[in-house]
């Protein structure tokens, strides 16, 4: 892949793939920051947060973690279309 005939950065891959996931917009990308939005028009624009995937001056110490709660209609055919978009479903018991 590659952007303006460079390789993509980390963090552009990573915008990307999370704007494909979720059917959301890349707003605006610069070399390691990407912004991403819920879709022009839709009941989420301008009320969910934005996305901003960039890179940070600190070394990393831990692994980077984040969480985010989807609510899709149809549960099912979300994990399938995810699956088939490259995501891997993880199954954690309860404590």
């Amino acid at each position: 892949m590659t952007s303006q005939g460079r390789a993509l950065s980390e963090r552009q891959r990573e915008g990307r793939a999370c704007a494909v996931r979720l059917g959301w917009r890349r707003t605006w990308e610069e070399e390691d920051q990407v912004c991403i939005e819920p879709p022009e028009g839709s009941p989420e624009d301008g009320i969910a947060p934005d996305l901003i995937f960039l890179k940070v001056p600190e070394g990393k110490t831990v692994k980077n973690r984040l969480h985010l709660d989807l609510r899709p209609v149809d549960q099912g055919a979300e994990v399938a279309r995810l699956q088939a978009l490259g995501a891997r479903q993880v199954i954690v018991p309860d404590p």
